[in-house]
């Protein structure tokens, strides 16, 4: 992460946010560019329980390539993106009613939701996963619920809560 920071630094990028700015997780540093906009550089995502080289690394397995503003660039699978936006929506206590959620996941094709949810269990992302698309009930007894109810439930909670429930 520092070497990327670095680099995006040495071509007027800015920090923004900070790791530990506002989060629980301390999982991604905001950098703004004076005219490329802001870009969220994280070193972990919340959610994902695997180990994060591992995570990474299974990711970048199954990355595809797609033309962004007419240049190739390397992008997660679409499972990867579907799982990505559902665990960033569960994080931000977005509805299961969000036109977003409803096009990657009710609206999506079983075969398509079963990719995701093999993506979850192989990144061990279950819970969160469950917290995003309404079926969080059923990670009762894991340890993880009580955070992803607290963070899904779309209210701001107080940091002290969201430690204790982490």
């Amino acid at each position: 992460i520092v070497p990327l920071i670095s680099a995006m630094q040495a071509h007027r990028w800015s920090r923004t946010f900070d790791f530990g700015d506002d989060s629980p997780f301390e999982h991604a540093a905001t950098m703004t560019h004076p005219q490329l906009g802001h870009v969220d550089v994280h070193r972990v995502f919340p959610g994902i329980g695997r180990d994060p080289q591992d995570a990474f690394d299974l990711l970048w397995a199954e990355r595809t390539n797609a033309a962004i503003a007419h240049v190739p660039c390397w992008v997660p699978s679409v499972a990867a993106q579907r799982l990505i936006l559902l665990l960033h929506a569960a994080r931000g206590g977005v509805p299961a009613t969000h036109p977003d959620i409803r096009r990657t996941w009710s609206g999506a094709q079983q075969t398509d939701r079963d990719a995701v949810l093999r993506l979850a269990d192989s990144l061990q992302a279950q819970v969160a996963l469950a917290a995003a698309t309404g079926r969080l009930e059923d990670y009762r007894s894991h340890r993880e619920h009580d955070l992803w109810q607290l963070l899904s439930s779309g209210r701001e909670q107080p940091l002290s809560a969201l430690w204790f429930a982490r």
